[in-house]
């Protein structure tokens, strides 16, 4: 059976077919080898999940072509769903990594895996700037895609003193991440390279224990969305 692709269309939609944009068209047909008539899927990001037959834009007569020379293409709506969130909706206030290719692989792992929100922490030690919001947005749209998901995370900054009520990703802590499956939110730190200043992190807040071993930032995001949110789809 062949791949059906997958594409992001934000709102608001037209009551006509949703034009695609020059990226997409291209995506999906110098890439993936799709052509006017073949089905979709597509989803807005906060829980529409449809499934479409691909179309060609036409005007005048004769079909619009971009700049590339290629064709332009709509996406005519089909049967659409409304696929609720993950829950736990889970929220990780992650400390950029110094590479871009580490800080990519954060956002797209955690789209993925179908984390809620993602906050680039600034914290004591962190050594290097979040990537640009739109650098982030697209990272998040382009493992929307590849994943088939419903929901885009939400992406932003904020110092670690704005993060309301986390745990804290830390060495010899009380809990492992799968004893928060049963909660409606969670929210986690992880912390730089260096870790944390030891007058960041309150007393009060509760440790989460990833394992014996030390992991890299990205690792550590990582093995708390699967332990928080389980291997369910």
């Amino acid at each position: 059976m062949r791949h059906r692709p997958h594409v992001y269309l934000p709102r608001p939609w037209p009551d006509g077919p949703v034009a695609l944009s020059t990226e997409q068209a291209h995506h999906l047909t110098t890439v993936v080898k799709h052509v006017p008539g073949d089905s979709i899927s597509y989803t807005d990001g906060v829980g529409t999940f449809g499934i479409g037959v691909l179309g060609a834009v036409a005007s005048s007569g004769a079909p619009d072509r971009d700049r590339s020379g290629r064709d332009g293409l709509t996406l005519e709506r089909g049967a659409e769903s409304q696929v609720p969130h993950r829950r736990p909706r889970l929220t990780l206030g992650v400390a950029p990594p110094r590479s871009k290719d580490r800080q990519r692989f954060v956002v797209e792992k955690l789209q993925e895996l179908g984390a809620a929100h993602l906050v680039w922490v600034s914290t004591a030690w962190t050594q290097t700037r979040p990537p640009k919001p739109e650098r982030s947005h697209g990272w998040a749209v382009a493992a929307l895609e590849q994943s088939r998901g419903s929901w885009l995370m939400a992406i932003d900054a904020s110092p670690i003193d704005d993060i309301a009520t986390p745990y804290v990703a830390l060495p010899g802590g009380e809990n492992r991440p799968a004893q928060l499956r049963h909660h409606a939110e969670v929210t986690v730190l992880i912390g730089p390279e260096a870790g944390f200043r030891p007058d960041e992190v309150a007393k009060s807040i509760g440790r989460i224990d990833l394992g014996p071993t030390i992991l890299r930032t990205e690792t550590a995001a990582i093995a708390v969305a699967v332990g928080v949110l389980g291997g369910d789809a």
